[in-house]
Formats: structure tokens, C-alpha cells, sequence
């Protein structure tokens, strides 16, 4: 078939409808793709064991002494950093790109799931 015969089809006022046996055949096989459930269980035994494996290993490499030092000595030097007033240009320039960054991306994140994006 050529873009012509397509071309004359599309535009004549003759309506096009499927025949009758085509239409039996696709709400057939809607109703048995309906019918089919695709259910798939969550794995709960293999999620609970992976979960206690990285758990027992996190309590074994992060004893928690040393994490509450480590986020105590972070916490406490950004606190600093962000108090000191020496470097106040840098700081407030730096302070800026973050929220700017940070506005940013939260922007995009609202507009693809305004958009209906999954991701």
C-alpha cells in the first residue's frame, strides 16, 4: 500500500470499523490477560535476612562509641565552620551554591512527579 491509497483512505467519509470476529478476539484475550493475576509476593524471609546480616555487620564495623564521637566531632566543627567569622565571604558564598543546589534540585524533583515521572 502506498502513502496515496492511505492517504485516500483516511479521507473518505466511509467509516472504518473492525470486523467483528477481530473485536471478539482482542476482548478475549483482555479478559484473559484481566483474568491472569500477576501477584508477585514480597520476599520477606530473604529482605529479613539481608536486613539482619547488614545489621549485625554495621553494629560489628561502626562500634557505636566511635560513630557518636565521629558525629559529635562533625557536628561540632560544621558549627564552628558555620560560626566563625574570619572566613564569612567564602562561607556565605558557599552557604548560597548549597541552598541554591539544594532549591534546585527540589525543583526538579517536584516538576517530574507533577509530571508523573516514577523516578
Amino acid at each position: 500500500m502506498n502513502p496515496e491509497d492511505l492517504d485516500r483512505i483516511l479521507l473518505s467519509e466511509k467509516q472504518i470499523e473492525p470486523s467483528s470476529t477481530f473485536e471478539g478476539d482482542v476482548m478475549m484475550r483482555v479478559r484473559a490477560q484481566a483474568s491472569y493475576s500477576r501477584h508477585i509476593p514480597f520476599p520477606w524471609l530473604p529482605f529479613a535476612t539481608v536486613t539482619l546480616v547488614l545489621t549485625v555487620l554495621a553494629m560489628w564495623l561502626f562500634p557505636a562509641g566511635s560513630v557518636l564521637r565521629g558525629t559529635n566531632w562533625l557536628s561540632y566543627t560544621i558549627g564552628n565552620w558555620i560560626m566563625a567569622p574570619s572566613d564569612s565571604t567564602l562561607r556565605n558564598v558557599l552557604l548560597s551554591a548549597f541552598a541554591s543546589l539544594v532549591g534546585t534540585l527540589l525543583l526538579i524533583w517536584f516538576s517530574l512527579r507533577l509530571a508523573g515521572a516514577n523516578r
